[in-house]
């Protein structure tokens, strides 16, 4: 019996990848993306809402284009205390907006994060 908690653990997260982002050592924020016919990534700083977005699509990265079109609603949409400066937030969310050709996680590793892959 055991091996069968495995195959369903295999079959519940066959479409998803959750991954932990971490600065410093500290955890800040969480992504997870899911794919099916298109692909959503949700992303999560600590402390701020969750946003998603979503690509269609083929051929190309499709997991750094939905976080890039998740990161630019967080930029748009949410609201902080413009006295609370937080410049890793701020590079975390641009990092992953701008689509150099890297994927998303190189993006976030080479600004100085550290990625992890959790499921």
């Amino acid at each position: 019996m055991p091996a069968d908690i495995y195959a369903q653990r295999d079959r519940a997260f066959a479409q998803v990848s959750a991954y932990v982002v971490c600065k410093n050592g500290e955890r800040v924020a969480t992504v997870a993306i899911r794919r099916v016919q298109s692909v959503t990534a949700f992303i999560h700083w600590i402390g701020l809402e969750m946003v998603a977005g979503r690509t269609n699509g083929g051929g190309y990265d499709m997991a750094s284009a939905a976080c890039g079109a998740a990161a630019r609603k967080a930029i748009t949409t949410i609201k902080v205390d413009p006295k609370d400066v937080n410049f890793p937030r701020a590079t975390f969310f641009r990092e992953l907006r701008d689509d150099d050709g890297r994927n998303w996680i190189r993006r976030l590793e080479d600004a100085g994060f550290q990625v992890f892959q959790a499921v």
